[in-house]
């Protein structure tokens, strides 16, 4: 069992910690990992960052904070290249810890520290643990060269330690975190007049990457349904990727290029978030969502989908509401009620932000993560 360690405080020598990350554009995993290494005790605690996929906003954000951030350009789906840098970075530094978040850094770091004298932590971000394709074969043939498995959700670690544990590595859930001082916790309607928009306007909106999980035709069904009751309705989305331009077309070809507006990505979420009357997410599987915990602190009622992270944070019809995955009708109905009732919503937002703020504090994810450094540091 991994305890609390406090005499890590009176060591001379810096616990040396390598965190490694696939992404460079700044979602949900990339702000917690910014969160971190800005917050973690450098007293005590040496910290450098490495992306394996180049340069970006990520590497801009952590080279700011004066934090060491190497970059590793990828020419291919899997590039020998990137190993080999990642094995040199790892060796010539003596790292104490490789910590890697996302499923592509932990696959490359399991390897390039196979046989170097350092301690492996892999940090699970979320998966579709229901599913066993390749990407989970290749997981469970590496899993054994981790000495711990960190995941931001309990429910997906229980998925995990049911259906893909090969061999008994230890686990443990750190959930995210959020400076809740980030958020504002009155709408704001400046985003109407940048859209042109009429004052009367309801926002709702969705943040993420577009990527395939996150199942953003069920967002466009969901407009198209609201927008045949409410002619008063505005739809957002916030994010970008390659998939970007095929759902505009998408939109473009069912009509909708006037109900829904594409913003791309946006690095200050908390002043979109402030604008929303409604945050929906619609992902058939998340681990921990930051947009979540970030829409329920600036008080903005949450309509989810009933997947693993969004149900450890809500509590439906009283901090915000879950629908079954790939249920239009059923976000259609909720969200329906929600404005047939609109007087009515203050409640749930009050036990939003009372929720994020009690249970989701920075100070407690970074101190469980120095405790795990502290205590595995002292057994090595």
């Amino acid at each position: 069992q991994l305890v609390s360690s406090n005499s890590m405080h009176n060591q001379k020598k810096k616990i040396k910690i390598l965190f490694t990350i696939p992404n460079v554009e700044i979602s949900g995993a990339e702000r917690q990992l910014i969160l971190l290494v800005k917050n973690i005790d450098k007293i005590r605690f040496d910290v450098s960052v490495c992306s394996i996929d180049g340069g970006g906003p990520l590497t801009d954000c952590i080279n700011k904070l004066g934090i060491t951030c190497y970059e590793i350009k990828r020419s291919k789906s899997f590039d020998i290249s990137r190993l080999t840098k990642l094995y040199k970075i790892i060796k010539t530094n003596r790292y104490d810890f490789i910590v890697p978040f996302c499923w592509s850094a932990i696959q490359y770091t399991r390897l390039a520290s196979l046989f170097l004298p350092v301690k492996h932590i892999a940090c699970e971000r979320g998966s579709d643990y229901d599913l066993l394709n390749l990407d989970s074969i290749i997981s469970i043939i590496l899993e054994p060269i981790s000495d711990l498995i960190i995941f931001n959700s309990k429910v997906q670690m229980d998925k995990y330690s049911e259906k893909f544990r090969f061999k008994k590595i230890p686990l443990k859930t750190i959930v995210n975190a959020i400076n809740v001082n980030d958020f504002q916790s009155k709408i704001d309607k400046s985003l109407l007049k940048q859209l042109n928009l009429p004052p009367e306007t309801m926002l709702l909106g969705t943040i993420g990457n577009f990527s395939e999980h996150k199942n953003f035709e069920m967002f466009i069904d969901v407009c198209a349904n609201l927008s045949k009751k409410f002619d008063y309705l505005h739809f957002i989305a916030v994010g970008d990727s390659a998939s970007r331009k095929s759902y505009e077309a998408i939109v473009e070809s069912r009509n909708l290029g006037k109900k829904i507006s594409f913003l791309g990505y946006v690095k200050e979420i908390d002043k979109i978030i402030s604008n929303l009357d409604m945050f929906l997410l619609t992902s058939i599987w998340e681990g921990m969502p930051n947009v979540i915990m970030e829409s329920m602190a600036s008080k903005v009622p949450v309509i989810s989908t009933d997947i693993d992270g969004a149900r450890e944070l809500i509590d439906h019809g009283i901090n915000g509401y879950l629908v079954k995955s790939k249920d239009v009708n059923g976000m259609v109905n909720t969200i329906s009620n929600i404005i047939s009732s609109y007087d009515d919503i203050d409640t749930i937002t009050d036990n939003a932000f009372e929720k994020i703020s009690n249970d989701f504090s920075i100070d407690k994810m970074v101190s469980k993560y120095q405790d795990i450094f502290s205590f595995l540091y002292e057994k090595k």
